[in-house]
């Protein structure tokens, strides 16, 4: 009973504490806040050779204590509202699915969920898109380490035949269509192709092995704070047939 009643009074302090902090920021930094935003935006953006844009990455690393880390981020997602009034000035986020999908805008402090997904874009990337990035790197190789019949990826993989296919399209169906897993699976044949100046079809089969392993932890990791216990959930599929039936699944 004593316990109960002084987590009761302890609530209620933080309550009106709460309440005070509140009524402290409404009264004087908010009115003070809105006068910059208007002077930014009459004053210091008032000509379109003004036009600024601020890009905010990184938001996945250890940047502040992840107990208030959804919070500020939350937070940062409803001052970039407020700064849609600057015309000149575009605030983009990059942020990674599993951390918007942890943000719990239904939550008591959410708020605003709509109007933050109406705003975002989910980024998705085409096989054309992918092999132009790939290319980009592989020109970048060549002129680091002098290999001037090197022009795109294509100078690096097996040609395309009737027998094995599309080197770069088996790649592709082995990813989740990023960047990065791409990259990794053609990191993973040139450690197996060990100094070859171009790979063939044995390392590209072999390397689906030692990948695969690395994206699956790489995905555990992504998506164990917003689904604890996922990779147990990923060893029940092992070894399971694809497509699977209703009943197996």
């Amino acid at each position: 009973s004593d316990l109960a009643s002084s987590n009761s009074v302890s609530t209620e302090v933080r309550t009106e504490q709460a309440d005070k902090f509140q009524r402290i920021v409404n009264e004087t930094q908010l009115p003070r806040l809105n006068k910059m935003i208007s002077i930014l935006d009459e004053d210091i953006l008032d000509s379109d050779q003004h036009f600024t844009y601020i890009i905010i990455d990184d938001l996945d690393q250890d940047w502040v204590d992840e107990q208030v880390a959804n919070t500020l981020i939350r937070c940062l997602f409803r001052t970039i509202l407020e700064l849609q009034r600057i015309q000149r000035l575009k605030i983009l986020v990059a942020l990674r699915t599993n951390i918007f999908e942890e943000l719990n805008f239904g939550g008591r402090t959410g708020g605003q969920e709509e109007k933050v997904r109406s705003l975002s874009l989910r980024m998705r990337w085409s096989r054309a898109e992918l092999v132009n990035l790939l290319d980009g790197r592989a020109r970048a190789a060549a002129e680091q380490y002098s290999l001037p019949e090197v022009s795109s990826i294509r100078d690096l993989v097996p040609a395309t035949n009737k027998t094995r296919g599309d080197p770069l399209a088996f790649i592709f169906d082995r990813t989740l269509m990023r960047p990065r897993d791409a990259i990794a699976y053609l990191n993973e044949c040139f450690v197996l192709a060990a100094g070859k100046s171009r790979l063939t079809w044995t390392e590209i089969l072999k390397a689906e092995r030692p990948y695969s392993h690395q994206r699956l932890l790489g995905l555990r990791d992504e998506w164990k704070p917003t689904y604890p216990g996922i990779d147990k959930v990923f060893s029940l599929f092992r070894f399971a047939e694809t497509p699977m039936t209703r009943k197996d699944l």
